[in-house]
């Protein structure tokens, strides 16, 4: 069993930790925030370049996408590699043919001394 001081400790970094996850040890009150002025705000909006972000968006969507669809083929690669491992005769066959391989590749890099 844990004693009382021990509990209190617990209690006191799970509070401490929830404070700096939350942001609040940080944060100020809200009258103390900088205030800025809607006309500066409304400049800063209108000077953005919508088809630079747009052409940003796209390019990590095409990215994403590409990502999903790559890994999606590499588990369907993994998971015929190991249907066909399962089979004893099949494994047996593809570790000839890459023993045989491996030879040739062994054989090709070799230097005449």
């Amino acid at each position: 069993m844990s004693t009382f001081q021990e509990e209190v400790t617990k209690a006191v970094e799970a509070s401490v930790l929830k404070q700096i996850r939350e942001g609040g040890v940080v944060s100020l009150p809200y009258e103390q925030r900088l205030k800025i002025d809607g006309a500066l705000l409304r400049e800063a909006y209108a000077n953005i370049d919508r088809d630079a972000i747009r052409g940003r968006i796209t390019q990590i969507i095409e990215e994403r996408i590409g990502d999903l669809i790559w890994n999606a083929l590499a588990t369907e690669l993994t998971n015929d590699v190991k249907q066909i491992l399962s089979n004893k005769e099949l494994r047996e066959e593809v570790r000839g043919v890459l023993r045989e391989q491996i030879r040739k590749a062994a054989d090709a890099v070799k230097v005449a001394p």
